[in-house]
């Protein structure tokens, strides 16, 4: 069993900074994880729509919180790409299908 120093708990005053202890502790996974998680849900949740449409409007959802992730510094610029890079895919798959 590992031992975790979580020492952080008692010095954080918001959820945001208890956010931040845990993706420090984890080395960013805990953010990058929570994005597939947000993509998982949000595609279940726009699968009403044609697949083209929900993956277009899944990854435009999902860029835009990893902007945010990558502004605060809780993912690295490589994580960040792989939302730009399916919403692209997805923005070039719409046109070309007209």
């Amino acid at each position: 069993m590992a031992n975790y120093n979580i020492t952080f708990l008692n010095e954080s005053t918001s959820a945001t900074q208890v956010f931040e202890g845990v993706n420090n502790m984890t080395g960013g996974l805990y953010a990058s994880l929570m994005l597939l998680g947000f993509f998982i849900i949000v595609f279940i949740a726009m699968k009403k729509y044609d697949t083209d449409v929900a993956l277009l409007s899944t990854s435009f959802v999902v860029s835009t919180i990893a902007m945010l992730f990558l502004v605060m510094g809780w993912i690295s610029i490589e994580i960040f790409a792989i939302p730009i890079t399916i919403l692209i895919i997805s923005v070039f798959y719409k046109v070309a299908s007209g």
